[in-house]
């Protein structure tokens, strides 16, 4: 039973996790849309939110397309493109992650989606994914209980089976052992072949 309990523990600490880590195009829809209505922007920044909203890998959040893959796709400057991804972090929008070193190395672009956690779509979204992780959980917790439940019924009516199995060697007849009982024991192995026969 403590073995469970800790399974459980564990298995829902990983569900908590993976209910944060859940994102969905929702996410990055509800993320491009907040980056196209911040009124500190030109227009640019949009752009390329797009496109890293693209690129971006649900699980981590992260992308790393290189800034000349942006600019031609945007067809714009390397350096402007350099601008407008400045511009997205000094707002708070992205994080910027350094690969390798400061000569070779390549950014690593990681989109903050907390930002719209308080959506009210970003809310509805995640009070649904909650609701079925419950449920999920609780259908878990059903059928170990259900389990555990059935494994103590088997050993109860094979302790009591056990209690009568001296009579029925012995073949001394008593009203509380019926042939069914004496049938289960037999199939139990819990009396020999002749024992059961000379019942």
């Amino acid at each position: 039973r403590l073995l469970r309990c800790v399974f459980k523990t564990s298995y829902c600490w990983r569900s908590s996790v993976r209910l944060a880590m859940d994102r969905s195009t929702l996410h990055k829809l509800k993320w491009v849309t907040k980056v196209a209505t911040d009124g500190s922007f030109k227009g640019g920044e949009t752009k390329v939110a797009v496109l890293l909203a693209d690129y971006c890998n649900l699980k981590t959040s992260r992308c790393f397309p290189a800034q000349q893959t942006l600019a031609k796709r945007l067809n714009l400057s390397s350096r402007h493109v350099n601008t407008l991804i400045q511009n997205l972090k000094q707002k708070g929008y992205i994080r910027l992650i350094k690969r390798g070193d400061n000569k070779s190395g390549s950014n690593q672009y990681q989109i903050i989606f907390g930002l719209i956690d308080n959506d009210p779509d970003i809310r509805k979204y995640a009070s649904i994914k909650q609701e079925k992780l419950q449920l999920k959980n609780r259908k878990y917790t059903s059928y170990e209980t259900n389990k555990e439940t059935s494994y103590e019924t088997v050993v109860k009516e094979k302790n009591s089976l056990e209690e009568y199995v001296s009579f029925v060697k012995r073949s001394h007849h008593i009203p509380s052992i019926s042939d069914d009982m004496v049938e289960e024991m037999f199939r139990r192995q819990l009396i020999t072949e002749e024992e059961y026969k000379k019942w």
